[in-house]
């Protein structure tokens, strides 16, 4: 887990990125884009915009959102959307979770139709995140 460092204006609303990157033996880099904000218990990514990058890159290598409320577990919700963007790229993918305090991260993988939790993580800045398996 790292600690958190969203502005306090969030803090309400739910706020999601895509994370752009790679996977290489056990690491995983990745940068924050797309900001999108949402209602208190709910955020949309521009799935279009999602899909095509992955298949015109093939570098999506997961999601980022908060849960203003304090929780730093997926949701229900999260579990099935992340195993069926999982399974849709036919990858593993990860989500990262931001409560306001601290970041936590999960790794989801369609085959196992489960997720793993992760321990390492770094954010520096300009929203570029490593994440150790």
């Amino acid at each position: 887990m790292v600690n958190s460092t969203l502005m306090k204006r969030d803090l309400k609303c739910e706020v999601a990125y895509v994370l752009i990157g790679e996977h290489l033996d056990g690491v995983w880099l990745a940068s924050m884009k797309w900001r999108r904000r949402g209602a208190p218990l709910s955020v949309e990514f521009d799935w279009r915009r999602v899909m095509e990058r992955e298949e015109r890159s093939g570098d999506v290598v997961g999601f980022l959102h908060t849960h203003p409320r304090g929780c730093q577990s997926p949701s229900s919700r999260d579990d099935a959307t992340m195993i069926a963007w999982s399974s849709c790229f036919g990858k593993p993918l990860l989500c990262l979770i931001d409560d306001c305090t601290t970041i936590g991260a999960w790794l989801y993988d369609y085959r196992q139709n489960d997720r793993i939790r992760l321990q390492k993580i770094k954010r520096f800045r300009r929203n570029q995140l490593v994440i150790i398996e």
